[in-house]
């Protein structure tokens, strides 16, 4: 059996053609960078600054984290459908709970 590549999740997400970001070292802010910037930081031992791509969606008009591996979760529910909202900072739970919250505020 062979052992997989360390980063193959991030080299499969760059071959699939998703968005990657790096982190800024002095404000651990993230930001978008190309394919080719997250190659070259795989290949010179810097993986661990880069990440795939938070996707988002629209939960009652307030733009959410769809998923995300670092945990935290809450729940609105359409009438439908129930979709689970990911987060890793305060802010984007402040923003789900806004979200959850905005039917039922007059």
């Amino acid at each position: 059996m062979t052992t997989p590549h360390p980063h193959a999740d991030k080299l499969i997400a760059i071959a699939e053609g998703k968005q990657m970001q790096c982190q800024d070292k002095i404000n651990e802010s993230w930001y978008s960078i190309s394919s080719d910037i997250a190659l070259s930081l795989i290949s010179k031992g810097a993986a661990s600054l880069i990440r795939i791509a938070h996707e988002t969606i629209l939960v009652n008009g307030v733009e959410c984290v769809k998923n995300n591996l670092n945990g935290g979760c809450c729940f609105t529910i359409d009438g439908k459908t129930r979709t689970t909202i990911w987060f890793d900072t305060f802010d984007q739970r402040d923003q789900a709970e806004s979200a959850t919250i905005k039917p039922f505020q007059s």
